[in-house]
């Protein structure tokens, strides 16, 4: 990390090939405030780790920005969750890299209502469906702190946002399989007696 206190490696993401490390700073202090957050990604290079663009910085103070964040297997497309922006209702930006300079890719994805710590867990993942010539889709699966999961979609190539699939989930940890063909749920949600 940069300074004392930033908890570098509070949340870490590797590509399949193990060539690209994400490695989030969720207390770090930068120009857009104290404890907003920061995902700095790595690319390996002969066996030395080199910085890939600029860091990314949360929006705000105490957005904790790094919570939570992904990669996708390639290493190309990167999900940061900040289940503390907007008084805790949380929200997911994706990343794309693009010359080796990390562009928001897509809309803001953002938790129902205030506490929601929407963004607590994310996993992304992109596959081609319908053979040659078939679309490319990048997938993501959002848990938020007050036990729902959210999948949205989005074409690589041409669709301006994500859209959400089916009806929400029950839990808050969630994790795609290499294919993007199943997803594992957790919920450690304490049920109400």
């Amino acid at each position: 990390g940069e300074s004392s206190g930033d908890l570098s490696g509070s949340s870490l993401s590797l590509s399949t090939d193990g060539s690209v490390l994400a490695i989030s700073s969720k207390n770090n202090d930068n120009t857009n405030g104290v404890s907003s957050g920061s995902v700095r990604v790595y690319r390996n290079v002969d066996g030395f780790w080199n910085q890939i663009g600029e860091g990314i910085n949360g929006q705000s103070s105490n957005d904790k920005s790094g919570n939570s964040i992904c990669l996708s297997e390639d290493g190309t497309f990167l999900a940061v969750g900040a289940e503390n922006n907007d008084n805790n209702t949380g929200h997911v930006l994706v990343y794309k890299n693009e010359n080796d300079s990390w562009q928001q890719f897509g809309n803001e994805l953002k938790g129902k209502n205030v506490d929601d710590n929407f963004g607590a867990s994310v996993s992304i993942t992109k596959f081609k469906s319908g053979g040659i010539g078939g679309t490319e889709n990048l997938y993501i699966a959002v848990g938020s702190s007050n036990g729902y999961i959210q999948i949205y979609t989005k074409d690589l190539f041409s669709s301006p946002q994500f859209e959400q699939i089916g009806q929400d989930l029950e839990g808050n940890i969630v994790s795609f399989s290499k294919n993007g063909f199943s997803i594992v749920v957790g919920n450690t949600i304490p049920k109400k007696v």
